[in-house]
């Protein structure tokens, strides 16, 4: 009776027009009326269940399979049982035109012009029906899974017009997908272009015969093997097998070894579903990839074999082998790779760099994007400080070192912080809180699935921030060894992009692809963005400066005066005579006695009656000093800045 069903389901969902797909949900089943606005009835309700499960055929329902024909049509083109065989009417071409407008409208692409439809339908139904399974995958591959193709009473209440067309054109996309899952199984079992009974009863039988044989082995492992048995995945039950003989003594004995020879040599005449063969060769790609060094290419196809096996429809005990596997090449590929490739990319000085990139210009203004990239040589980090560092190496915070120096900036965020921030770097939220202080605000980006996002990325939003590690992390929450960089930009050659990262531990940028980048764990990035005028996040002193770059030069000489002109130092002798003072009160559970300090300007600082000579003649020949020439200490006090007014006197050497 099971296999009668099926064979009257497969024969009718053979050329089942759109629309007409019945949908079970909220435990009603609705038969959805069919492009022509007549009700179908009578159609049996395909239900994936344990004993339809041969080789080949529990995946063939699966709805991940790449470049399926379209409903009622082979692989040729030709369809599988005319209208009048089945009962049922066959989509019209226009119909299937109309769902192809629809599904690119719907997905932001233009529609198809007329001279092109016109040549679609001369084609014939197999090039338009191809067309319509194109454009259903190009909707439902930007569309949330989750999102609800139904358009229920309360959807029409409460959802806008534009929310309604896009509900029903996922849901004609998501039937002409199943519908094409149907029929590529109906081809399988189908013989001249009918349904073949002793076809489907072979895959019954088949599945029949393997399931016995794993039933008769001892213990639970038997069991274990029937989600690979039904998903069709016969190299991976025989693989599963093994790792079971080795934990389980019981089916070393040798009743037991004579049933599992018999289980493996049926196993091995077994043919592959098409969802286990594509997981496989991808497992086996990345294994060949990681042996010849390729750990970007090779941690690429582990995370698209996650990405297929999430879809798959595949059983629990064959999605967990899938998932193990790929996971294992995940952490091998970060693993090894990571090693090998931080610090490896820096082909070029950073002048070098520069140069290659401005070539590839001339010929292609498109080929770079991102901020420009400076030609200097990266400042090298001495303690623990490379989320500073990172900070400082922005292009929007370009200000700074016109105006501070490095080892100044550090001890003022330092002094803002209160912490030892050298030692101990910074989290996320201080970094964020540090941005601020310059009127620039972190905003998450996200992880790019792609190169192509990324670069879009860049383009929107600039330069960006990021960490990279050179060891793994042991979980997903594991952050200790992250090192702050930053992403200057990309460049595009050969057809590829390739991406300049900013690390403060080497002088020369690092050139790495986009696979590279997920090898050094690079999970996600941060853009750093000009917050607006009034934002009531901005101190007070920067809310009503409109100007961007007025408002950073602003906030660079307050934070300069507040913070890094005046240095808090305790004499040597004094920290070596309370070290011992203070160790015994730590062991005594009382506070810790705090030395005196002396405060010393910032050697970057001058007295203005200590004015260069050079500055005092530019300013009697009419120089007009800017704003942030001066720096002015918490109480009340003004000096030079020197930094800016070297560049004023001699601007070349700036």
């Amino acid at each position: 009776m099971v296999r009668q069903a099926l064979l009257c389901a497969l024969a009718a969902a053979s050329c089942m027009p759109v629309g007409a797909v019945t949908v079970s949900r909220g435990g009603r089943t609705t038969a959805p009326v069919t492009a022509g606005n007549q009700p179908v009835t009578g159609l049996p309700v395909l239900q994936p269940s344990q004993g339809l499960a041969g080789p080949g055929l529990g995946a063939a329902l699966s709805p991940s399979l790449p470049s399926l024909p379209a409903p009622g049509v082979s692989g040729a083109g030709v369809p599988l049982r005319s209208g009048l065989e089945s009962g049922l009417p066959a989509p019209s071409v226009q119909e299937r035109v109309g769902l192809i407008q629809e599904f690119r409208r719907q997905a932001g692409l233009a529609p198809l012009p007329e001279a092109s439809v016109a040549l679609l339908v001369a084609e014939g139904p197999k090039a338009v029906a191809a067309a319509q399974l194109e454009a259903a995958k190009t909707l439902l591959a930007g569309v949330n899974p989750n999102f609800s193709g139904e358009v229920t009473k309360e959807d029409l209440f409460f959802d806008p017009p534009e929310t309604l067309a896009l509900r029903k054109a996922v849901g004609s996309a998501r039937q002409v997908m199943a519908g094409a899952a149907v029929g590529a199984l109906a081809e399988k079992l189908s013989t001249d272009g009918r349904i073949d009974p002793a076809a489907v009863d072979a895959a019954f039988s088949g599945s029949r015969r393997l399931a016995s044989l794993a039933k008769s082995l001892p213990g639970p492992g038997g069991r274990a093997l029937l989600d690979f048995i039904e998903d069709g995945a016969p190299r991976q039950a025989i693989e599963r097998l093994g790792q079971l003989k080795k934990h389980d003594s019981r089916l070393r004995d040798p009743g037991a070894r004579a049933a599992a020879d018999r289980l493996v040599s049926a196993l091995k005449e077994a043919p592959q579903s098409p969802a286990a063969a594509g997981l496989g060769e991808r497992a086996e790609l990345a294994r060949r990839l990681l042996a010849k060094g390729r750990y970007g290419d090779a941690l690429a196809e582990a995370r698209a074999m996650l990405s297929a096996l999430s879809v798959s429809g595949l059983r629990e005990e064959t999605r967990r082998f899938f998932g193990l596997q790929a996971l294992g090449l995940d952490a091998a590929a970060r693993e090894k790779g990571a090693a090998a490739i931080y610090g490896a990319r820096g082909l070029m000085s950073a002048a070098a760099l520069e140069e290659h990139v401005a070539r590839l210009v001339t010929s292609d203004p498109g080929a770079y994007v991102g901020a420009p990239l400076s030609g200097k040589p990266t400042r090298r980090q001495c303690y623990d400080d490379c989320p500073v560092q990172q900070a400082y190496n922005h292009p929007k915070l370009s200000r700074l070192a016109e105006q501070m120096p490095y080892l100044t900036f550090l001890a003022a965020v330092e002094s803002r912080l209160e912490d030892d921030v050298r030692h101990r770097g910074l989290m996320s939220v201080e970094s964020a809180i540090l941005l601020r202080e310059f009127g620039l605000d972190m905003v998450r980006r996200g992880a790019p699935k792609s190169a192509a996002e990324l670069v879009e990325l860049l383009r929107r939003h600039g330069s960006l921030l990021f960490s990279v590690r050179w060891e793994p992390g042991k979980s997903l929450r594991d952050r200790e060894g992250d090192h702050a960089v930053v992403l200057q930009g990309a460049f595009r050659e050969d057809g590829g992009w390739n991406f300049v990262v900013i690390d403060s531990n080497r002088s020369r940028p690092q050139v790495v692809s986009f696979d590279e980048l997920g090898v050094l764990g690079a999970t996600g990035f941060d853009s750093v963005e000009v917050m607006k005028e009034g934002d009531p996040r901005l101190p007070e002193p920067l809310r009503s400066v409109a100007d961007p770059a007025a408002r950073l030069r602003l906030a660079v000489n307050a934070f300069y005066g507040r913070y890094g002109a005046l240095r808090r130092v305790v004499p040597w002798y004094k920290a070596m005579l309370l070290a011992p003072v203070n160790f015994v009160l730590e062991r005594l559970g009382r506070d810790p006695v705090e030395p005196s300090y002396r405060e010393d300007l910032d050697d970057n600082l001058v007295p203005l009656t200590r004015a260069p000579a050079a500055l005092t003649a530019a300013v009697r020949r009419g120089l007009r000093l800017p704003a942030e020439a001066f720096v002015t200490v918490p109480d009340g006090r003004r000096f030079l800045n020197r930094i800016v007014v070297k560049s004023l006197i001699s601007p070349a050497g700036r």
